[in-house]
């Protein structure tokens, strides 16, 4: 079936494996270092926190102890910590800072001239403030007894601000976006409230020895003094010119070396033919196509999520008058709506991996082939309902014991499942490169090249599940500080997105390149070998651009902000090179089948490079980091990246199978492109309409009143307009689901019969 592709791939360039190789000692020594300066350096939790008298107020248990509460109650999907979660909620860190700040003026106003702040003098006022900024940047922490001692005016904030959230927490109130019981029990209330006030500390206190927090001085308050750090713009100068140095050098490396004078001569024109599309399915390759049923209906159900998220900015109190806060928070809704858009990608990247590997190996099907693949779906049902069901019952606290850890909500945003949960999910996953494996093993026997895209193919797939493992780290406790814990968290969600996610989509992409005779398979082995590169460079030290804040070390800064982005280039280059052969060929009057699915990877391409990379890029120096992230342009990211890289490329890959197992005579492209044009003109909708003018009024806002502003009600009732204006492209993409839906439903029935005989 296989034999129209050159199998005759020339060596891989040694340059790229030597380099990459080199690279890859470089890179785990320096991820060696962070990681011990991420220990070393992370804020401490003290034994005790005590007031002026040597009162305890709490203890470091009752940090942790909060710290626990505030994950089983997801409230990292209605606010965040350090800036990381939801945009919905505040910044409960920079929240706690603000209120802190506030009380404490007011508490020292009395004390020293008897008035309230607001009835002092220019010149009163402006002595309070440089006083309270003096006090709370003293770190009174002592390494030596573990106690942490809280000023007079500390500890007078801490218990008015703990007061505040009980009634919060309890009661609700509509008009912030919560219903009632956000958090189980008013103890459960005190307990969080201890973790807050450790996070502010952190964010507030000089780092011994250096001249700004253990933050860099995020969040943006000048009431607590923190401003920038000088060595904020120095980094971000020198990202910027180091990007645009070695974006140049990459694309002139791939046109010099890689694929050198491409667009003189098509890769094989005169010999090129389209895929036979009569071939017989074996059972194996039929079964694939029930995982991307479950996708698209688990699509589905992601976008009602996200209608309801996105309503639920503009009209905080209700759905459409139908009071829903209580029954359906804010918080559990996200976890859903997060974990939904990863099952759904999931589900047809595994049914391509098993249709593909199947495809490359040939033969009949290995034993028990197909009963592996009906238990990986069923599991991945299975798993996928029960989490859904526990993260609601988890967040809504009837999990006691623990159990919430392990049947509930980890409520870590994207790594929501609880630990059985993510078992299982790792279970799968192995068991998903087994089954391509076993299928691939005939094609190995034949070719032995260790560099050939179909082991890198393989290599990819296993990628995706051992960096899962870092999300289950420790597997029976949560770890106590949360700078260790989100420091562990992004390397599962950077390394998925910007490493191992990007390692299969390059390389599932180029091997449909490779199968329709689009590109030469030494250059698209030689584009593999050169993006696994960049992948390392951008996946291991890139990954720092997220620990700008948290409360890692500043060397991160200066890691971080060397590289994002560069592992775009490789695949748009390969991609244009790809739609430049199709057209030639097309323009010879070739028949080209899998026009349908080119389309979704050409789309797919263009969000990688605009989603992934220019609005990543936006986002991820430091300075403009240190005013953002957590806002909506962190959100116009997100959006145009995972479902616009990695959504569009699963569903270019449903295509891409259906058109090899469908009757070829009952074959139809358009509905299919009806709906890639509603996908894309509704994320453009929300660009242009929703994600960068509100973005863009936060990032000002956050710029000219603090950060605490910028994430408040107060803003976004003043942008009210921008936030309705989501509703355009959310009624264009749900028109395009609807129809992807009917579309892929309606082909299913049309699959041919299959057959375990060679194919």
């Amino acid at each position: 079936m296989n034999d129209f592709i050159n199998l005759n791939s020339k060596a891989v360039n040694k340059f790229l494996k030597i380099t990459l190789s080199i690279s890859i000692i470089v890179l785990v020594g320096i991820l060696v270092y962070g990681t011990f300066k991420v220990y070393y350096g992370a804020p401490p939790i003290p034994k005790t926190v005590v007031d002026k008298s040597g009162k305890i107020l709490f203890t470091g248990k009752d940090i942790v102890a909060g710290k626990a509460r505030f994950q089983e109650f997801d409230l990292m999907d209605y606010g965040s910590i350090y800036g990381n979660g939801a945009y919905f909620g505040p910044d409960f860190t920079d929240q706690y800072l603000h209120r802190e700040v506030k009380y404490y003026r007011q508490f020292e106003a009395k004390k020293l001239y008897k008035k309230k702040y607001a009835a002092l003098s220019p010149r009163d006022k402006d002595y309070i403030d440089n006083l309270v900024v003096s006090k709370i940047k003293k770190n009174r922490f002592d390494a030596a007894t573990g106690v942490l001692t809280y000023t007079a005016g500390e500890a007078y904030a801490f218990k008015k601000i703990k007061k505040r959230l009980e009634s919060l927490y309890i009661k609700g109130n509509p008009q912030l976006g919560i219903g009632r019981n956000l958090v189980a029990s008013a103890p459960d209330v005190v307990k969080i409230a201890y973790f807050y006030s450790w996070a502010s500390w952190s964010a507030s206190t000089l780092r011994p020895g250096v001249d700004h927090t253990y933050t860099n001085n995020w969040p943006f308050n000048r009431g607590a003094g923190n401003t920038p750090p000088t060595y904020l713009y120095t980094w971000t100068f020198a990202s910027i010119s180091v990007f645009i140095a070695l974006a140049g050098l990459v694309i002139w490396f791939f046109l010099s070396y890689i694929a050198p004078g491409w667009q003189e001569a098509p890769a094989l024109l005169e010999d090129w033919k389209p895929a036979d599309l009569n071939f017989k399915i074996s059972h194996a390759m039929k079964k694939s196509a029930k995982f991307f049923f479950l996708g698209v209906f688990l699509l589905g159900l992601q976008i009602i999520a996200g209608m309801l998220l996105a309503h639920y900015y503009a009209e905080r109190t209700s759905f459409f008058g139908i009071h829903t806060l209580t029954a359906l928070p804010f918080n559990i809704v996200k976890a859903w709506h997060i974990q939904l858009a990863i099952l759904f990608i999931a589900s047809t990247w595994l049914g391509a991996g098993i249709f593909v590997s199947k495809y490359i190996g040939g033969g009949k099907d290995p034993k028990w082939q197909s009963f592996m693949i009906d238990f990986l779906w069923w599991a991945l049902l299975v798993d996928g309902v029960a989490a859904l069901v526990g993260m609601y019952l988890g967040a809504k606290g009837y999990f006691h014991n623990g159990l919430w850890f392990f049947l509930g909500n980890q409520g870590l945003e994207y790594l929501q499942l609880g630990r059985i949960n993510q078992i299982i999910v790792f279970v799968g996953l192995l068991l998903w490169v087994v089954i391509l494996y076993r299928a691939l093993r005939p094609h190995f026997i034949k070719n032995t090249d260790k560099w050939s895209i179909e082991r890198l193919l393989l290599i990819s797939a296993a990628t995706i599940g051992i960096m899962y493992v870092f999300g289950m780290f420790p597997l029976a406790w949560i770890l106590k500080n949360w700078t260790i814990t989100d420091f562990w968290r992004w390397w599962v969600v950077h390394l998925w997105v910007e490493g191992t996610f990007e390692f299969f989509a390059v390389a599932v992409i180029g091997y449909f390149f490779l199968s329709q005779g689009l590109v030469k398979r030494e250059v698209i082995e030689n584009t593999l070998i050169l993006e696994i590169l960049l992948i390392f460079i951008g996946g291991i030290v890139g990954t720092g651009h997220h620990f700008y804040f948290i409360g890692d070390a500043s060397i991160w800064i200066a890691l971080g902000s060397m590289f994002s982005f560069l592992e775009v280039i490789p695949l748009l280059l390969l991609t244009m090179q790809a739609v430049y052969e199709k057209n030639v060929l097309i323009k010879a009057g070739k028949e080209f089948p899998q026009g349908l699915s080119f389309k979704y990877l050409e789309a797919s391409t263009f969000w990688n490079f605009i989603g992934a990379g220019v609005f990543g890029s936006l986002i991820n120096t430091p300075l403009m980091n240190y005013y953002e992230h957590g806002q909506y342009l962190t959100i116009n990211h997100g959006h145009t990246a995972l479902f616009g890289v990695f959504g569009l490329l699963g569903i270019a890959l449903s295509y891409y199978v259906l058109r090899m197992i469908v009757e070829p005579s009952k074959w139809t492209d358009g509905a299919g492109r009806i709906a890639l044009w509603c996908f894309n003109i509704g994320m453009i909708l929300w660009v242009i309409l929703n994600f960068l003018p509100e973005g863009f009024m936060q990032f000002a806002a956050s710029v000219k009143h603090g950060y605490w502003y910028s994430r408040s009600i107060y803003f976004y009732d003043k942008t009210d307009f921008w936030l309705w204006m989501r509703s355009p492209g959310d009624l264009v993409f749900t028109i395009g689901v609807l129809v992807l839906f009917i579309d892929i439903t309606k082909k299913l029935f049309q699959i041919k019969k299959s057959s375990n005989g060679q194919n």
